[in-house]
């Protein structure tokens, strides 16, 4: 009988709810915002896959900011993907009156448990024993970002400092090519005073711009080195071809440029070339850490989706190849006004170089775009891990 009767109730309770559920396009499943929800939560809570917040959020487009859901509002819910809820959760089933006067959700089991007449069972000792929830291993499993579709890591270039002269190991004298551009392929002379080259020696070819300024303080923030291809000394040219050559007069060497980002130039200068892995390990800010974007890859004003940028704070403060921040709107008005206003997230950065006091980071993503001198915050371990599953991994 008991099997029977809840068959019974079973039954009853999903003719009910089908029929609800296609009677009326005004019915519709919501959430009502409870403090510290967030699309990623709610995702995970009503189907189980965070990584559906995109879609949430695009069905509410009232929502300015998903890692900041205002308590009390009403959020429609996806109903073409299966729900995975337990027996102590509630989903709502309002009209849409209703889901915008009431805010207290209903839950759509109250019935089948108004109708339970005998009690439930107990627990087995193995249900009651067991184990909790693994705890969270290595961020992405320990396998990193994969950013060799985002942007060229040889590329990237460098915000140099103010107090620290860049130490070249040499120039680019003069080239075989007639062009004022030395491309890939092309032969260049290097010339050196006191470094010491040998053949096979590969060297990143680097122009540095004039001082640059910070876009919020005016102060003097440093040259950005761009890097402009790679070439490799090919050997020492003999004495009587280096046009009498005299006792401390540079060294010249001939080169071949093996890689062009962008044409080389006469008095474009060199440094030794350093490999960069496209694959970067996520690794959260443990610590509030605040910056500034100061300068962009090809002096760009606005910025957007894999462009490159250079922070204001580097290695001594605190910052890591792999540390991952958000990006916030400039606000306008006095501090006490910038305090109370919430910040909306326009995109994220992820840092893969440092210096002491400088960064270089690529834009994984952005909502809209923004302009130099915007403010980044770290993001912390369970930011991190709702952001990962959008990005590319490393094979």
């Amino acid at each position: 009988m008991k099997r029977q009767h809840w068959l019974t109730i079973l039954g009853t309770f999903a003719v009910l709810w089908f029929a609800a559920s296609v009677s009326s396009g005004a019915e519709r499943y919501v959430h009502t915002v409870q403090k510290g929800d967030t699309l990623w939560d709610i995702c995970e809570k009503y189907y189980g896959d965070e990584d559906l917040w995109p879609k949430l959020w695009e069905m509410n487009p009232f929502i300015t900011n998903p890692h900041l859901l205002k308590p009390g509002d009403v959020i429609s819910l996806l109903e073409d993907h299966p729900m995975k809820l337990t027996p102590t959760e509630k989903v709502s089933v309002k009209t849409k009156e209703e889901a915008a006067a009431e805010e207290k959700p209903v839950s759509v089991k109250e019935a089948a448990t108004l109708e339970k007449t005998e009690p439930e069972e107990a627990a087995t000792p193995e249900e009651a024993q067991s184990p909790s929830p693994p705890q969270e291993g290595p961020l992405f499993a320990g396998k990193g970002i994969d950013v060799s579709g985002l942007t060229n890591v040889d590329a990237l270039g460098f915000l140099a400092s103010v107090e620290k002269e860049i130490e070249s190991w040499g120039h680019i004298s003069y080239g075989k090519s007639q062009g004022l551009e030395y491309v890939e392929g092309d032969t260049v002379y290097v010339s050196t005073g006191k470094e010491v080259l040998n053949p096979g020696d590969e060297f990143t070819i680097c122009r540095k711009s004039p001082l640059l300024k910070h876009p919020l303080t005016n102060k003097r923030v440093g040259y950005l080195v761009s890097h402009m291809g790679r070439l490799v000394i090919r050997e020492l040219m003999p004495a009587k071809e280096q046009k009498q050559k005299k006792a401390g007069m540079p060294q010249l060497y001939r080169a071949e440029i093996l890689q062009s980002f962008r044409g080389a130039h006469l008095g474009d200068f060199i440094l030794p070339y350093q490999h960069m892995s496209a694959c970067v390990q996520p690794v959260p800010v443990e610590q509030e850490i605040s910056a500034n974007i100061v300068a962009i890859k090809d002096r760009q004003v606005l910025l957007g989706e894999y462009w490159v940028v250079y922070l204001d704070k580097g290695h001594d403060h605190g910052i890591r190849r792999g540390h991952l921040f958000e990006v916030l709107d400039r606000k306008r008005g006095t501090e006490d006004q910038v305090a109370t206003l919430p910040a909306l997230v326009l995109g994220h950065v992820l840092v893969l170089g440092t210096t002491p006091s400088k960064a270089t980071g690529v834009i994984v993503d952005s909502r809209q775009e923004f302009l130099n001198g915007s403010r980044i915050n770290g993001l912390d371990r369970q930011k991190v891990e709702r952001l990962l599953p959008g990005l590319p991994r490393c094979q």
